[in-house]
């Protein structure tokens, strides 16, 4: 079969992305022609869709266009809009996969080439679903995040005691601040996620560790890995997943939502001794429940078996085009309402940069004020420096001046007794040599 997986966005590693690239890699390795397609190209995943033999092109992709494809399976309604609305793809069959309840995007679009199938990731999702779409509720149903089958054979290699892997984009404060306490108590602790090891996680990045902390697939994929997973993110959670509280848990697609129950990071620190930590039963049992119920390939195969024949155009009751629309409407508020949000943010932001530059402003001027006066007034030791000097060069002057002095005395006596003798020629010479001394020391005074 030709098939087409369609989403408004293949660029992060994000949840809806790693579900594209998995249902793609599985479709080809089931022997189909696949290829990947939304608004833009972009390098994410490029090498491992290389490796799986999977194309990934844009909605305006003329080859894409011109085909006519046996399934083209959708997640998002912008990109069901830009394939049937716009561009006039052409299929056999659609499916339409909702991966989250309360995100805009992945709410149902309005029909326009009729969706032979609806896909919920959860049972907490179908609900809300058909309750919110009743128009398209006998065509729902539950896909969930699911183990490829490349999972299933991984064996670990040797399992280091006291050694963690957290994978998360959204990491809580008491989670970040359990890492720490680990680590302090001998935990060796790796984090997965935006701002951390930023790539997509396989099965054998996760089988040689001791224990996992994450919510949504990657809790599936302890599961089928047999790796103890506590089950808790920015909704809380239950903690470690058990036989007694895994159906719940599954049941809100192990979001944390099943007891949304939040812990302080001592709290949350006291789950990890090592008779709290599930034993090899209990990940024995947990392994053959997700081999039941979240296999990758034979969940898409159910999917594809379950795809009405009929092509009959439906109408939407009133209610379905209703909650459909104003679901798309919160798609435009929540991006007006991130732009207040970033206004504010910034304004915020440019405030406390300002006071910050004021501050620093008063620190730099009270050091040059400190600076200058630290000039004009040198510390004690300084002072004492200057002061021993000035009084050796008074020692020095007043030793001159003492040395003149007592010549200047001895030529007086010459010039008294010069006026005994009369001698009027020696007293004009000693009277000259005296006059001499006294300029001399004028100047040394001076």
């Amino acid at each position: 079969m030709k098939i087409l997986i369609a989403t408004s966005r293949f660029k992060d590693l994000a949840g809806s992305e790693i579900t594209v690239f998995e249902y793609a890699e599985e479709f080809k390795r089931q022997g189909n022609e696949v290829y990947i397609a939304s608004f833009e190209k972009t390098s994410l995943l490029e090498k491992e869709c290389e490796s799986a033999g999977v194309s990934v092109s844009t909605f305006y992709d003329e080859i894409l266009i011109n085909t006519v494809w046996d399934v083209i399976w959708v997640l998002h309604a912008p990109a069901y809009y830009a394939l049937f609305a716009r561009l006039d793809y052409q299929a056999k069959k659609v499916v339409f996969s909702s991966l989250s309840h309360f995100e805009p995007l992945e709410s149902p679009p309005v029909e326009v080439r009729e969706i032979d199938c609806f896909t919920a990731n959860s049972v907490e999702n179908e609900r809300f679903f058909c309750e919110k779409f009743p128009g398209y509720s006998a065509r729902v149903s539950v896909l969930p995040n699911s183990i490829p089958d490349s999972f299933w054979a991984v064996e670990p290699t040797e399992i280091e005691d006291n050694k963690l892997i957290i994978v998360s984009n959204h990491l809580p404060d008491e989670v970040l601040q359990l890492a720490e306490r680990l680590r302090n108590n001998k935990w060796h602790v790796d984090i997965f996620g935006v701002g951390y090891l930023h790539r997509k996680v396989s099965a054998n990045d996760m089988v040689n560790y001791r224990a996992c902390i994450s919510i949504g697939k990657t809790v599936q994929y302890a599961l089928g890995l047999k790796i103890p997973v506590f089950c808790y993110d920015r909704f809380g959670g239950p903690g470690w997943i058990t036989p007694e509280n895994v159906e719940l848990a599954a049941e809100y697609n192990f979001s944390g939502r099943c007891s949304n129950l939040k812990k302080s990071a001592e709290e949350l620190e006291a789950c990890f001794i090592n008779d709290a930590i599930p034993d090899t039963i209990t990940l024995q049992y947990l392994f053959n429940y997700a081999k039941s119920n979240f296999s990758l390939s034979i969940n898409l195969s159910k999917v594809l078996s379950s795809i009405d024949a009929s092509n009959e155009s439906t109408i939407l009751p009133n209610v379905t085009l209703k909650n459909i629309l104003a679901k798309h409407l919160d798609v435009f508020l929540r991006d007006q309402k991130r732009q207040l949000e970033f206004q504010d943010a910034w304004i915020t932001e440019s405030q406390r940069r300002s006071n910050v530059e004021a501050q620093l402003l008063e620190v730099h001027e009270a050091w040059q004020i400190e600076k200058k006066r630290s000039h004009d007034y040198p510390n004690i030791e300084e002072l004492k420096a200057v002061n021993a000097n000035l009084k050796e060069q008074i020692v020095q002057q007043n030793n001159i001046i003492e040395v003149y002095a007592s010549k200047l005395e001895k030529y007086s006596k010459y010039i008294i007794f010069a006026k005994k003798i009369r001698s009027s020629k020696k007293l004009y010479r000693i009277s000259k040599i005296a006059k001499r001394f006294i300029v001399l020391i004028h100047k040394v005074k001076k």
